[in-house]
């Protein structure tokens, strides 16, 4: 969008325009009575073309000096341009007195009992333990309902306390701890702060319904970092699901004795993801401004030496 600096000399155009077309025709009529001399058929021969010549010429002084006073006005073209930006959200969480966040969900069905769920204990402690100190931890415990809540906290004692404590039994259903966590760490959303839910589980859920509360993961920016302990088709593939639904991503324990070493590639992964996620890109518009003047005044001399050749090689006159 072109713009002027200042307006008030285009009111001068007008007079300026009419100025030119008065002395324009005055000076060719005495031009003419100076220094053409007719004949019978001179106004076969050149009268109409001399005519469409000096309105041709009239129009280039007229262009010429609107360019002048564009000039005068100072423009400029106005642009909108794009523009990326990154920024950290360190300073906002240690503004707002939070962390990132990282939910671990367990599954403490009946099929984890035995030596499994004591594996998975150890491994779930060693995970927590093995977290940078400035992350929020939060811990869930499932089976057919919810058995063990203990929302995001610096206190791993606290969690490592409830974890020891646990023990295999009931069904499975992943729905409500889904949902639990997912409410514990909208609050971190809203303040743009990276967070991570890690789901661990060993059985089928009963309810299959629950991926219908995914969607809002996927709208929150929350990935689940999914752990199928076996070697079931349908649980890796019913774990694959949802990470893949999420952005997160899908390991499997063959054995529960391996779920720590699964747990440590968890680890880095999300440290990772959370130290980029630190790091916001956005994109901006930035109004920028380009001079016209330059440009302007070559074209107003391109324009005036056309003026000069064209009236010397018709008329052999510079005026």
């Amino acid at each position: 969008m072109i713009q002027l600096t200042s307006i008030e000399f285009l009111y001068l155009l007008p007079f300026l325009i009419i100025l030119i077309v008065i002395t324009h025709f005055k000076i060719f009529e005495r031009f003419k009575k100076s220094f053409i001399f007719y004949h019978t058929l001179g106004k076969v021969l050149r009268g109409k073309k001399v005519k469409d010549y000096r309105l041709k010429l009239l129009l280039l002084k007229v262009l010429i000096t609107s360019l002048v006073i564009l000039v005068v006005s100072d423009p400029y073209y106005k642009y909108t341009r794009v523009v990326e930006t990154t920024s950290t959200v360190v300073s906002t969480i240690e503004l707002e007195g939070t962390r990132p966040s990282v939910i671990i969900i367990l599954d403490v069905s009946g099929s984890m009992s035995g030596a499994k769920i004591i594996e998975a204990k150890e491994a779930i402690q060693n995970f927590i333990h093995k977290l940078p100190l400035n992350y929020d931890i939060g811990f869930i415990a499932f089976n057919d309902k919810v058995v063990c809540t203990i929302p995001p906290t610096n206190d791993t004692d606290k969690i490592v306390d409830e974890i020891k404590g646990l023990l295999a039994e009931g069904g499975t259903e992943y729905y409500e701890p889904l949902y639990i966590a997912l409410n514990w760490l909208k609050p971190y959303r809203l303040l743009r702060i990276p967070v991570a839910v890690v789901f661990v589980t060993d059985g089928m859920p009963a309810d299959y319904w629950y991926r219908e509360i995914l969607d809002e993961y996927v709208d929150k920016g929350i990935p689940v970092y999914t752990v199928f302990i076996g070697v079931s088709r349908e649980g890796v593939r019913e774990t694959k699901f949802i990470a893949e639904k999420t952005d997160g991503l899908q390991f499997t324990a063959s054995d529960v004795d391996k779920l720590s070493d699964v747990l440590s590639k968890i680890r880095e992964e999300i440290v990772n993801r959370i130290e980029v996620s630190s790091i916001i890109r956005e994109t901006i518009e930035v109004e920028e401004y380009y001079p016209l003047k330059i440009p302007l005044i070559i074209l107003i001399l391109i324009l005036f030496f056309v003026l000069l050749y064209l009236r010397y090689s018709k008329y052999k006159i510079f005026y």
